[in-house]
């Protein structure tokens, strides 16, 4: 069986009814889910004219649900030799002067922002509710914790490796073409999208919506 030796695997953020981060400004409507997708389009044809292989876990606007992106993107992942999977949104903030850059990497939150940031994005999802003694987990949602944490543990260094390059080669080329961006740096976070990966990925915010 023939696989693509190197695969990178783009998810757009949001989709369908999940519009994500909505802004106006100066005339215009800026939606999370549309930018996520044109971003991402556009990513893939420049590394396709480079000779890599890309994979997209949506083309269109439609909903998606973080785990079948997850599924999607395992599934993808499974026909290359190496996979990486880049998940691409839009930040948002309560101070309109927020702007720059910020990749994510799975681990526990480092700070309040990082938190709230992964609830937005996590979309207050089911399988991130808190414990309590009256309601306790699950035993097949313990299992999947389990492997989800060996996974964060498998790939957490070569995660971080593709957010470096990552983080560096896009300030870089911003750079280079004159639009210098400001460099908000590489943070953790508990985004559910990567926590079922079975590959390195990361979590890009190329600026504020």
């Amino acid at each position: 069986e023939n696989k693509y030796p190197f695969l990178v695997i783009l998810d757009p953020g949001h989709g369908g009814e999940d519009t994500g981060t909505i802004k106006h400004a100066w005339g215009q409507v800026l939606i999370e889910k549309n930018f996520s997708l044109e971003l991402a389009i556009k990513t893939a044809k420049i590394l396709q004219n480079q000779g890599i292989a890309v994979a997209l876990t949506r083309t269109q606007d439609k909903s998606l649900s973080l785990d079948e992106r997850a599924q999607i993107a395992n599934q993808w992942a499974s026909y290359a030799e190496q996979a990486v999977f880049v998940s691409v949104h839009a930040n948002s903030s309560h101070n309109p002067e927020s702007s720059g850059i910020e990749t994510y990497v799975l681990n526990a939150a480092t700070n309040d922002a990082s938190k709230r940031l992964a609830d937005i994005e996590n979309g207050g999802h089911k399988h991130i509710a808190k414990t309590t003694k009256t309601a306790p987990r699950p035993k097949r949602a313990t299992v999947d914790l389990i492997l989800s944490d060996l996974n964060t543990t498998a790939n957490y260094s070569e995660s971080m490796r593709l957010a470096c390059v990552l983080h560096r080669n896009i300030l870089k080329g911003l750079k280079q073409s004159f639009m210098p961006a400001r460099d908000r740096g590489i943070k953790h976070a508990m985004f559910y999208v990567l926590m079922k990966l079975q590959m390195p990925g990361v979590l890009f915010e190329p600026g504020f919506a």
